[in-house]
């Protein structure tokens, strides 16, 4: 942690950096960041997560300053408005590849379709968390950033017309590149657009639909999966509609971490069909499952073989015996 801002005396050192990282550095702020931006023009990575103290007028000063800036981190920074972000996409332009804005609560649909008009590069951008953010950001976001692989908007109040647009490939809009969606907590999403996203977004490998609700169908999510062959990370924690029913088909997946947590109606057909199609998984969280026993962790012997950790806390049928079991074959449990 910085606590010193003579830590900036030394030029030299400073000078030539292209990357920095000030997470939770809690005592930077806005004169720290004047003398950072003046040492080191040649900046093109910047994290300041948690730099709480920092406001638009550091984000300015790094937006007019840092000419080569391709990622920026302000995770938590919550003084930053739409003023400090839309002045980011103004200056950075095409140059900007990497925007993180998790929780910046004051940041809005305004500053979003700035960047989505000025910054046609972007690769990734997050809005975890930033309550303000709608469908009008998504809309505009599927039309300026056709080159986006990462999107998260966990916590974000969007619907089925912001995230249909994402995979409206033949309609002039859509991120056909996207290979990181995470849409977790977002309840307003329905199985249209999951459909959307599944046929319009051919390689994603990582979805994240924590506690999404029951607007999103096992059947959909079946379908959507089948869909991407690349699919190497799920993410369905606290999904309610998963009971009996099997969220995949026949084909083997290529699955390696899975996150069924919470899924407290989810029984032991289900996930023991489950795993006979995921014959590659390494990391299988079905803590606080209530229904879950020893059968799905008999079956996890049989059907895979490169289970390396297994998270079972919470799940109250599942015996100490077949725990130590599964401990005694080198495999991870944490109960």
């Amino acid at each position: 942690m910085i606590v010193d801002n003579n830590i900036f005396n030394n030029q030299n050192c400073w000078s030539s950096l292209t990357s920095l990282n000030l997470n939770r550095c809690i005592t930077i702020n806005d004169t720290s960041i004047l003398t950072i931006t003046n040492q080191s023009p040649l900046l093109e990575t910047l994290i300041l997560a948690m730099c709480t103290d920092i406001s638009d007028e550091s984000v300015i000063t790094i937006a007019q300053r840092l000419k080569n800036l391709k990622n920026i981190d302000l995770t938590k920074c919550t003084q930053i408005s739409d003023r400090g972000v839309i002045e980011i996409a103004k200056q950075c332009k095409q140059n900007l590849n990497r925007l993180i804005l998790v929780s910046c609560t004051q940041v809005t649909d305004a500053s979003i379709i700035e960047v989505a008009n000025q910054c046609s590069s972007l690769i990734h951008l997050d809005l975890s968390q930033c309550e303000k953010i709608t469908d009008q950001s998504l809309l505009k976001v599927s039309q300026g950033l056709r080159q986006l692989r990462i999107l998260c908007m966990e916590e974000c109040i969007i619907t089925d017309v912001g995230v249909s647009s994402l995979g409206e490939i033949s309609e002039g809009y859509g991120c056909q590149y996207l290979e990181v969606i995470k849409f977790g907590y977002c309840r307003f999403i329905s199985d249209s657009s999951l459909m959307k996203l599944a046929f319009g977004c051919p390689f994603v490998s990582n979805l994240d639909l924590s506690q999404c609700s029951n607007l999103i169908t096992p059947r959909a999510i079946r379908s959507a999966i089948k869909a991407w062959p690349r699919l190497h990370t799920l993410r369905l924690r606290g999904y309610q509609s998963l009971t009996n029913e099997s969220i995949v088909e026949s084909t083997p997946l290529k699955l390696k971490t899975v996150n069924l947590s919470w899924c407290s109606n989810m029984e032991d057909s289900a996930l023991i069909r489950f795993l006979k199609q995921c014959t590659a998984i390494e990391n299988l969280d079905i803590s606080k499952c209530p229904k879950i026993t020893d059968n799905s962790l008999e079956s996890i012997l049989d059907s895979c073989p490169s289970i390396r950790v297994i998270n079972v806390y919470g799940c109250k049928e599942i015996s100490s015996f077949t725990v130590q079991k599964l401990s005694s074959l080198g495999k991870a449990i944490y109960r």
